[in-house]
């Protein structure tokens, strides 16, 4: 495949060269495309000539409606691949090029990121927005120019989207399907489309569609019938139910009308339009078996699709199709899903629909419109379709000769404006803003039945990537990690580290799976494209994973993470200016002791983020013991943070600085690590998994050791070193250093590896952490003396109630506490089995508690977790609901009815919940990500 120069002056040089291209196109102008595509250039022998290798991928077939707008296909060909057949028509024609042609979903693990990338580019001519989204997405992955199109009527436009250059198919929002409220279509409609909307998505899935289609419209609906029962009194029981029973209820309940004209029951002979139905079958059944099976309105003597019904006709018209559904396809009731190409659905939902607007004074549709607004059919025009069909070939002849910036956006329009139909513009920069291509974007190959969660998490994105607490969101999955979260939801996202990607709930990852990966701790933020690789050279990756792409650029001196400094200044990974080596500090020199070698002034590795905080920001001093320099002294950083961000700022840094800097874990050390984990499980304790042993290691890596606690005789001041957790599995060099003043501390411990220094203030209502320099690092100092004292003390063995005592004297906890209820009893079981992902157990033990004390929100929203677990969706949802009708701002309750609902497909009710969430606590990550994913 070639790609040729741009030409002197612009012009679009010829010949283009063998060129390989994809075309994606279903419905509307695929016929177009395929046939200017290759006629680009007509009479110019060498354009004819030249090699052209396409791939075109096409689900649809052939319907007689499509002859009339797509001149490759003539009548023989209705009911084959539309495919297939335009690759044949165009080869009998222009001899020579190369078609390959696919009768498959775009979506299918085939059509993959690898399959793009084998393509110079890609013209699309998608019909919907799901797959346009994911067209988009994999060109972006592959690096690969698209070309896209749309028509809707006498509208129409062709946009370019380069990875980097142009805004993307999604950096602008796109229109959602229009809804209705529930109780409008329910109960009081007033234009022909919640008619419309009612049969489709009420009547019809319930009387003939599987037992989950029955959505929240479906109140009270009739019940499919009982068994035995003939089709013919079926069919009057439901029509006498929904016209005529319904009709009377509502009219009942007068405060609904009382601006409003009441419903009027259907008052129809019913006898005579069983006699007209009856002699229609048997019409029917002289044209051959399948003729009542295909559509009834022909044989009830209305061919004409463009006539609105009568009501006479519109009863005629339900009866026979209910009767048809029972008698010739029986085999389908229960499991029927409206289809707008299925025309006795079509005119079930047309007589339905009719019928309820007779009863509610709307003017009734015809078959061809009541089938345009069931299926979202926007009716095609051929010459909307030509026009954008050559402005895609147009594009793409730019971009196949190297004139990128020569392309444009092309709008065409339904009515001239300056006389013109067509209206060009340069195309757009990408959107900054936009969730799919603002953001790094990696391409991961990996065996999915092989690489588990926790393979994923410890090899890929922390060994390769160096993230500390990554969160995960893919669909309605979601993996997060991080200090703030509670016990069951730990134990939750534990339990699946195990699994291999391609069996994780929600459908496992697969390929084409899209992973939004952030890093709250480094402040970065990605997506990873998944693709399912089998065969691998196990020699050159043996782990059987491979991952391409850039990796996201730093975000540090954003939000939270401190600014850079501008006066040009060396920047380390991890944001810290480097003054030169030798720089004097006299203000922080030692005042004597055991690390008197500071007197001289002279320092190696001064650290600081900015020489003058922002405004509302304010500096942290803390030391850094590098294990690595035992001949230089300790160095001292400064920390910028900003008010709010106490706790986690330096937790965060130390949790980076390790996952850099550690040791990478032989497999003899992880081994030892698993044993070691297994001595600490209490006697009796369930064994678990070793690679849920070894995955959970990964889960902290920072431990903090209290030199000097902070108890009230210190004036809640404290001092911590902060180690990392697994120096010692690693075999991390010895810091004498670090090792001594825990030492000097009363704590005497061998610490390995790099260790952090830092003091706080915490009196259990105000946090605060407060300088700590080099000054402070003396065998002297005040802190080291009281720490001294206070392990020495703690050494001695006091008795466990003395202790007791002593520590509730200082202000330390509180005493025991008293007996639990035994509703709150049950609930702690029930937190018990959570915590052991029993979740069958959990709930019952949660319900118990419920039937003791109904009032227990926070057993009512455990439970509500436990379900979601069990992907029990509607039950969880009723429980967020209940925790929401006492509490309406409880943020957890609010997540697990979102995803309820988006486990449901009720993706408007999940996205209101989670913007709700965010209004409530801005920063929130879940519910961000999960909101993204929504997108």
């Amino acid at each position: 495949m070639a790609m040729v120069a741009p030409s002197e002056g612009g012009a679009i040089p010829w010949p283009l060269g063998a060129t390989s291209y994809a075309m994606r196109t279903r419905v509307r102008m695929g016929a177009d495309l395929v046939w200017n595509a290759h006629l680009i250039g007509v009479g110019s022998k060498i354009c004819i000539q030249r090699a052209l290798f396409t791939s075109r991928i096409d689900l649809d077939t052939i319907e007689t409606s499509n002859l009339n707008r797509q001149f490759l296909f003539r009548q023989q060909h209705v009911g084959q691949s539309k495919a297939s057949v335009a690759a044949a028509a165009v080869q009998a024609i222009v001899p020579g090029v190369s078609i390959t042609a696919h009768r498959a979903n775009v979506k299918e693990a085939r059509f993959s990121a690898d399959f793009v990338s084998g393509f110079d580019l890609v013209l699309n001519g998608l019909d919907n927005l799901e797959a346009r989204r994911h067209v988009n997405r994999l060109c972006l992955a592959a690096r690969v120019p698209l070309v896209e199109s749309g028509t809707a009527g006498y509208l129409g436009q062709v946009s370019v989207h380069l990875g980097g250059v142009t805004e993307c198919f999604e950096c602008q929002p796109k229109p959602v399907p229009k809804t209705y409220p529930v109780c409008t279509i329910r109960n009081t409609p007033d234009k022909p489309i919640h008619c419309i909307v009612w049969a489709k998505d009420l009547l019809f899935a319930r009387l003939f569609g599987p037992p989950e289609a029955a959505t929240d419209l479906d109140d009270a609906g009739e019940d499919p019938g009982m068994v035995g029962e003939p089709a013919e009194e079926y069919a009057l029981r439901v029509f006498q139910a929904v016209f005529v029973a319904d009709m009377e209820r509502l009219a009942g309940v007068e405060e609904m009308w009382k601006g409003r004209e009441p419903p009027t029951p259907c008052a129809l002979d019913l006898a005579a339009v069983g006699e007209r139905v009856r002699l229609a079958e048997e019409s029917a059944a002289g044209r051959g078996p399948g003729v009542a099976a295909s559509g009834m309105s022909s044989a009830l003597g209305l061919p004409d699709a463009q006539r609105a019904w009568a009501p006479e006709d519109s009863a005629a018209v339900f009866l026979a199709s209910v009767r048809a559904f029972l008698t010739h396809r029986a085999e389908e009731v229960g499991a029927l899903r409206f289809d707008k190409d299925d025309a006795l659905a079509t005119e079930f939902v047309a007589a339905a629909a009719n019928l309820r607007s007779h009863c509610y004074g709307i003017p009734p549709q015809t078959l061809f419109e009541a089938k345009g607004m069931a299926g979202n059919i926007i009716h095609a025009v051929a010459t909307t379709n030509a026009i954008a069909s050559g402005l895609i070939v147009v594009e793409a002849m730019k971009l196949l000769a190297g004139q990128s910036k020569a392309c444009h956006t092309t709008f065409l329009l339904a009515e001239a404006s300056n006389k013109k139909l067509l209206t060009p513009m340069q195309s757009p920069e990408p959107n900054p803003n936009c969730v799919i291509c603002g953001k790094a974007q990696l391409l991961l190959h990996a065996d999915l039945h092989a690489l588990t969660l926790g393979d994923l998490i410890t090899q890929v994105l922390r060994g390769r990537m160096a993230l500390v607490e990554p969160t995960l969101v893919a669909g309605s999955f979601m993996y997060e990690e991080g200090e703030d979260l509670e016990e069951d939801e730990v134990a939750f996202h534990s339990q699946n580290l195990t699994k291999p990607l391609s069996q994780l709930p929600g459908g496992g990852f697969a390929t084409g799976t899209l992973v939004e990966v952030t890093d709250q701790a480094q402040q970065t933020s990605f997506r990873i494209l998944v693709q399912h690789k089998d065969t691998w050279d196990e020699d050159a990756e043996p782990l059987r994973w491979e991952i391409r792409g850039e990796l996201p650029a730093s975000t540090f001196g954003k939000e939270g993470a401190g600014p850079q400094p501008d006066d040009g200044s060396e920047v380390e990974e991890e944001g810290f200016e480097i003054v030169e080596e030798g720089t004097a500090l006299p203000s922080k020199t030692a005042a004597g002791g055991w690390l008197e070698s500071y007197a001289s002034g002279q320092w190696t590795g001064w650290l600081t983020v900015t020489a003058e905080p922002r405004s509302g920001d304010e500096t942290l001093n803390r030391v850094w013991m590098d294990s690595e320099k035992r001949s230089q002294p300790p160095e001292e950083k400064t920390l910028v943070w900003k008010e709010g961000k106490e706790v986690e700022c330096l937790l965060d840094e130390i949790k980076a600085h390790f996952a850099r800097t550690s040791p990478v874990k032989t497999p003899a050390q992880q081994a030892a690590q698993v044993a070691q984990l297994r001595a600490k499980l209490p006697a009796g304790a369930a064994a678990p998994d070793d690679r849920l042993l070894v995955a959970a290691t990964s889960l902290n890596m920072v431990e903090s050791i209290a030199l000097l606690p902070n108890l009230p005789v210190h004036g809640f001041v404290g001092v911590n070193m902060y180690v990392d957790d697994e120096g010692s599995i690693r075999e991390a060099p010895f810091n004498a250093r670090a090792s001594e003043l825990a030492t000097l501390c009363g704590k005497p411990l061998q610490v390995r590896g790099d260790a952090f220094l830092s003091r706080v203030l915490d009196d259990g209502e105000a946090f605060r952490r407060l300088d700590f320099g080099a000054n402070d690092l003396s065998s002297s100092a005040p802190w080291v003396a009281a720490a001294r004292a206070k392990n020495a003390e703690a050494r001695r063995g006091e008795g466990a109630q003395a202790i007791l005592q002593r520590m509730q004297a200082e202000g330390a906890g509180p005493g025991p506490a008293s007996s639990p209820s035994p509703a709150d009893a049950l609930k702690q079981q029930g937190n018990a089995a959570f915590k052991r992902c029993e979740w069958e157990t959990a709930v019952r033990l949660y319900t118990q508690a419920l039937e003791a004390e109904s009032g227990l929100v926070a057993a009512r929203n455990n439970r509500a977790q436990a379900l979601l677990h069990l992907q029990r969706w509607r039950e969880a949802g009723a429980d967020a609901e209940a925790v929401l009708a006492a509490q309406p701002d409880n943020a957890k309750a609010l997540l697990r009815r979102a995803a309820a609902a988006q486990a449901l497909g009720e993706h408007a009710a999940a996205r209101a919940d989670l913007e709700h969430v965010l209004v409530l606590e801005p920063g929130h990550r879940e519910a961000a990500l999960r909101l993204a994913s929504l997108t």
